[in-house]
């Protein structure tokens, strides 16, 4: 049966696409899994900072009822944080599977929970990424067509028909989306403006997305130019069609997963009081997995398993798959204090508790030690030193696993503030990028904060030295 699916779409490619017009017509069925991976990346584009972050991406779409008025299918989305460790098996930082429904014109929609969860967020990976099913038309279009589409609390998305492309061995039909806020062209001083821009490859013979690339862009107020950038960018892995068994494991799997995540929720929510629950159902969990064949499905129920595992030694979660990436305490806004945490100094080896440090203003300066940027603020971190002695602290934060590199750079510059390990407390201190200069008074209330390096910097930070110093 396989066999004969992936010959019958062969030959479906293989059909004359030489036409000016196209009807663009979804076709799932039931049984059809369509396995899509690739990454999302953040960065900023801001001149002389140093930031992105990555992200390998996996969504699977697998139907389970094809019928008229009740089309309803699975969709699981995996997140896997890259970086220099990361391999085809390192677990996922965020796994979701959530149930959802589809119409004949392609559009994925679920309840109010899952729909606010479809929707691509502006600000970060989707943890529930269906990018690749989109609404079309009921008429034929053509290059020269346009129609729009609604999202609940954004601006009516544009889109049009660039013409037809090859894609893994496919003729698609290139769709380009377009979608702004308002103060794109005119940013404002008080607000963030955003343009986000959908590139999708779809078969007209297949009846399926091949390929997705999106890209969002953000302007920080009063910018003329973007600041920073999400590009999200997948491909069409397999295309499979399961009947018999295969179909039944599957739609079981996805079934038994869905409870289990539902019967931990309220357990993770408040895990002391329910402690021996939670053991049980880890029981349950081995049980089944020790009686029963694999399918995709279970990475879910393993990100489950570590959930658990961590709500066993205390930890107290917003419920299943409320998980961000990556998951730190929130930014701390000026005025605010500081929470205490405790930090490894690179240079001595010991480790420090922040609230120990209280007494003088702190200049905290996060850099990447590789670049000429991070450089020229650690001399004139430096000169800071020099000047103001035992009156202003500063604490070099190193945002680099390289701490061989970090203790020379430290030797050889003749630095006599500590460096810490950076690589922690990025979202308390709103590190988005390197250089991040926060400064804090005496008692640990932020009270100037700003990311880049430029030459008016340093005559800035320390116009906000002398007035902290004054208070």
């Amino acid at each position: 049966m396989q066999t004969f699916c992936l010959l019958a779409a062969a030959f479906a490619v293989g059909q004359n696409f030489d036409r000016t017009e196209w009807r663009l017509v979804p076709q799932f069925g039931q049984g059809s899994e369509l396995v899509y991976k690739g990454h999302f990346t953040e960065e900023s584009l801001i001149p002389g900072v140093q930031y992105q972050r990555r992200y390998a991406l996996e969504t699977i779409f697998f139907v389970d009822n094809d019928k008229p008025g009740k089309n309803e299918a699975a969709i699981m989305t995996s997140l896997t944080l890259i970086n220099g460790k990361y391999t085809d098996k390192t677990p996922p930082g965020a796994v979701r599977l959530e149930r959802v429904r589809y119409n004949q014109h392609g559009r994925v929609f679920g309840d109010d929970a899952t729909q606010t969860l479809l929707t691509v967020p502006l600000n970060g990976p989707a943890l529930l990424e269906a990018g690749a099913f989109v609404e079309f038309p009921t008429v034929p279009v053509n290059t020269q067509s346009y129609w729009e589409e609604f999202e609940e609390g954004r601006p009516l998305r544009g889109w049009r028909i660039q013409g037809a492309e090859q894609r893994s061995g496919a003729m698609c039909v290139k769709l380009i989306g377009s979608q702004q806020s308002q103060d794109w062209k005119q940013p404002r001083a008080d607000s963030n403006a955003w343009r986000r821009r959908d590139v999708i490859w779809f078969s007209p013979q297949v009846g399926v997305v091949f390929r997705v690339e999106r890209t969002i862009e953000h302007k920080d107020p009063a910018h003329s130019e973007p600041t920073s950038r999400l590009v999200a960018v997948y491909d069409l892995e397999s295309r499979l069609r399961y009947s018999g068994g295969l179909f039944d494991d599957r739609k079981e799997e996805i079934a038994k997963v869905r409870k289990f995540q539902e019967d931990a929720e309220p357990l993770l929510r408040q895990p002391a009081p329910y402690r021996g629950q939670i053991e049980a159902m880890q029981r349950r969990i081995v049980k089944y997995l020790e009686s029963t064949s694999s399918t995709p499905y279970r990475k879910a129920l393993a990100h489950l398993q570590t959930r658990l595992e961590r709500a066993t030694l205390g930890e107290v979660q917003a419920g299943i798959g409320a998980e961000e990436l990556p998951a730190e305490q929130g930014h701390v806004p000026i005025g605010k204090k500081v929470p205490d945490f405790v930090v490894t100094d690179l240079i001595s080896e010991r480790s420090l508790t922040f609230y120990k440090l209280l007494s003088t203003p702190i200049l905290v300066l996060y850099y990447n030690p590789l670049t000429p940027t991070g450089k020229e603020t650690l001399r004139f971190a430096q000169k800071l030193c020099d000047q103001y002695g035992d009156d202003l602290l500063v604490l070099g934060m190193a945002v680099s696993n390289d701490v061989p590199l970090v203790r020379q750079q430290h030797e050889d510059m003749r630095l006599t503030f500590p460096v810490l390990d950076g690589n922690g407390m990025h979202r308390t201190f709103g590190v988005d990028g390197t250089p991040r200069v926060v400064l804090l008074d005496g008692e640990g209330v932020v009270r100037f904060a700003f990311t880049g390096w430029g030459r008016h910097s340093p005559k800035e930070v320390s116009a906000e030295i002398e007035k902290c110093m004054r208070k």
